[in-house]
C-alpha cells in the first residue's frame, strides 16, 4: 500500500495490544498493527511471529507522520490573533509557533527552546511523565542505552528541561541513564495503562491546536526513537514511507523558518520607519555622489566667504555617510 494509506492507517487503527488509536508499526503480512512500546522486539532475533495471531512476519513497517490535524490546527491559526487576556500566553505562544506570520515578529526563532512548551503541569500531564520516568527505569522502552532522562523527557514532552526539574526536584533526571532489559511493555493490561495516560495527557490540553501540535511531536518522536532501536539491534525494519514523511516535515520546517524571518523582518523595518518619522530632525539624507560634488563645486562658487567653508561641509557630509548604518541593508 502506499504512504497515504498507511499514513491513514496509523490514525485510525487500533494497537493489538493495548488496544489504543495511533500506531507506529504495521507487520507484514498479516497487517497486525501495535505502538513502538507495545512491540515486541528483541536483540536475539528478529521477530519472526505476530504476538497476537501468530502468523509469519516478513518485516515491520514503520508509519509515515500524517500531516492532516497538525495542517487543520495551522489552517485554524492562521484565522486567529493572539489574546491580550490574562492566562493566554500559552494559547499565544502555540498559535506563534503554527503561524509565523502572527506575533512572532520580534521573537529570534533561532533561540535555544523558543519552540519548547512552559507552562503549569496538569494533573494527566505529570502521571503520564511519572508511567514514562517507571518504565523508563524499568528498562521497557524501544530506546537506545544511555540516553539521560532528562534528555528523554525533555524530548517527548517537548518541554523547556527547567520546567522538568523544576516540577521534579529531588529525581535527579540528568544523572539517570538507559538501561534495556525487554525493550517493550510486554504486559497487556500495563500497555493498557500506559496508552491510556497518554490519551488522558491529550485530552487535558483544552487548545486544540496545542493538542493536534503535541500529539504530531510525540508520534514523531517515538518512531524516531523505535527506528534507531531496531538499527541498533539489527530489526529488519521498512521505514521507506517513513523517511519520506521526515523529509516533508523538514522542507515545512523550513519554509515556517524562512517565513519567520521574513515576518520579523517585516516588523523590525515598520518600527524603524516608525521612529524615522518621529525623529525627522535626526535623519540623514544619502544623495547621489554626483549630486553631491556637483552641489560642492555649486556652493563653491556661490560662497563670498572663506574658501574653506564648502571643504568642511563636503567632508561633514562624506563623514555622516561613512557612519550612516540602515537597518534595511542585510
Amino acid at each position: 500500500s502506499n504512504g497515504h494509506s498507511n499514513g491513514f492507517l496509523s490514525s485510525q487503527a487500533l494497537c493489538r495490544r493495548c488496544n489504543h488509536l495511533g500506531v507506529d508499526v504495521k507487520l507484514r503480512d498479516c497487517g497486525c498493527c501495535f505502538h513502538a512500546r507495545c512491540t515486541p522486539v528483541s536483540d536475539a532475533q528478529n521477530l519472526g511471529e505476530c504476538p497476537v495471531c501468530h502468523s509469519p512476519v516478513r518485516s515491520l513497517f514503520l508509519m509515515p507522520m500524517v500531516f492532516d490535524e497538525i495542517d487543520a490546527a495551522k489552517a485554524t491559526a492562521a484565522t486567529m490573533a493572539p489574546s491580550s487576556k490574562r492566562g493566554k500566553k500559552r494559547k499565544n505562544a502555540t498559535i506563534a509557533r503554527l503561524n509565523p506570520h502572527i506575533g512572532s515578529g520580534t521573537t529570534d526563532d533561532s533561540a535555544e527552546g523558543a519552540d519548547l512548551r512552559t507552562g503549569r503541569w496538569t494533573n494527566e500531564e505529570t502521571l503520564y511523565c511519572d508511567k514514562l520516568i517507571e518504565h523508563f527505569e524499568m528498562g521497557t522502552l524501544p530506546i537506545t542505552q544511555g540516553i539521560k532522562l532528562n534528555d528523554f523527557l525533555s524530548n517527548m514532552l517537548k518541554s523547556k528541561q527547567s520546567r522538568l526539574t523544576k516540577k521534579m526536584k529531588n529525581a535527579r533526571l540528568s544523572t539517570k541513564a538507559y538501561k534495556k532489559t525487554s525493550g517493550y511493555i510486554a504486559s497487556f493490561e500495563e500497555a493498557k495503562a500506559f496508552s491510556a495516560l497518554e490519551q488522558s495527557f491529550y485530552d487535558s490540553i483544552q487548545c486544540d491546536l496545542e493538542r493536534a501540535e503535541i500529539r504530531f511531536h510525540m508520534q514523531k518522536e517515538w518512531r524516531e526513537l523505535f527506528s534507531s532501536f531496531c538499527v541498533v539491534i539489527g530489526q529488519k525494519l521498512d521505514a521507506d514511507s517513513w523517511l519520506s514523511s521526515v523529509e516533508e516535515l523538514d522542507r515545512r520546517v523550513s519554509e515556517a523558518k524562512d517565513a519567520a524571518r521574513m515576518a520579523r523582518r517585516k516588523v523590525m523595518m515598520g518600527i524603524a520607519l516608525t521612529q524615522d518619522t518621529m525623529n525627522p530632525e535626526h535623519g540623514v539624507f544619502i544623495e547621489n555622489p554626483g549630486t553631491l560634488e556637483a552641489s560642492t563645486h555649486d556652493m563653491s562658487l556661490r560662497s563670498p566667504v572663506s574658501g574653506n567653508a564648502p571643504k568642511k561641509q563636503a567632508t561633514s557630509s562624506a563623514r555622516a555617510l561613512r557612519g550612516f548604518s540602515s537597518p534595511f541593508v542585510g
